[in-house]
């Protein structure tokens, strides 16, 4: 393998991370808030390295809706 495609494989490793999908796109959001939501449902899903900026987004949400009144 040349230096080139190594290279290339090293930086796409980086941005995918366990889940495999890029940290903080829409897909990633999406798939620990199903993660958590799975989990609060009772049902018996890995949470290890849950991320934290998902807790913050679903709170963020949480408080924009108690603000306006929607569910």
């Amino acid at each position: 393998m040349n230096l080139d495609k190594r290279l290339r494989k090293l930086e796409s490793a980086r941005r995918i991370d366990a889940s495999g999908f890029v940290p903080r796109s829409e897909a990633w959001f999406t798939y620990w808030e199903d993660i958590l939501d799975r989990n609060i449902a009772g049902e018996d899903v890995e949470c290890a390295g849950f991320p934290l900026e998902v807790i913050d987004r679903v709170v963020a949400a949480f408080d924009a809706n108690a603000r306006t009144g929607s569910a």
